[in-house]
């Protein structure tokens, strides 16, 4: 009976040990897979899984810019179609609503970036090409949207909701960042302002 005891316990002891052995192996695994920066998206859906995952936060900030460039190149090229549902996953699903603004932010700075150091002449082409395409798609929008009669009250209060959300979320954004960052996107929204102005009183 003894020894049946010490064989049992022998037994217990050494699948311990394997158990442990297994859970450290995939420890580690897991450890070595965060580490390996992951490849740029090939789609819309890869890309906002990714965005805030722990892979994503360990890539160096370069890595990261060229991660949301890639991002924000894969949503200008899907559908109409598509976009809407992107968007209204993004009502339902915090991470992907959370990537979607990170997205966002990155382009808002990038234009920031790239108004500021032009010269007067292409600062003016760069705000008329991004008027522009605000006008298109605002159109676009229009066309798909049904018919303005058909539309009731409180679905005109609903994208009223939503939009004064997103500007809660923007301004959110805009006191928390980077000083001077800010300072350029406020200066390139002051421009972009102006700009519409002149192009309404000419």
């Amino acid at each position: 009976m003894v020894m049946v005891r010490k064989h049992l316990n022998k037994k217990i002891v050494v699948c311990g040990l394997m158990a442990l052995g297994v859970c450290t192996l995939a420890g580690g695994a897991y450890a070595t897979w965060l580490m390996i920066p992951p490849p740029l998206p090939q789609t819309p859906q890869q890309a906002l899984r990714t965005i805030g995952t722990g892979r994503y936060e360990r890539m160096p900030d370069y890595r990261k810019a060229e991660y949301l460039d890639q991002a924000r190149r894969l949503l200008d090229e899907v559908p109409p179609e598509q976009r809407r549902e992107l968007f209204q996953q993004a009502r339902t699903d915090e991470n992907v609503r959370q990537a979607l603004g990170r997205v966002r932010q990155h382009e808002r700075v990038q234009r920031a970036l790239t108004f500021a150091n032009a010269n007067p002449d292409e600062r003016v082409q760069l705000l008329d090409d991004a008027i522009d395409r605000m006008e298109e798609r605002r159109a676009r929008m229009r066309a798909n949207r049904p018919d303005a009669s058909r539309r009731d009250r409180s679905g005109s209060e609903g994208r009223e909701d939503r939009r004064s959300r997103g500007r809660e979320r923007f301004l959110a954004r805009f006191e928390h960042g980077n000083p001077q960052i800010n300072s350029l996107i406020g200066e390139y929204h002051r421009a972009m302002r102006q700009r519409r102005q002149e192009r309404k009183s000419r």
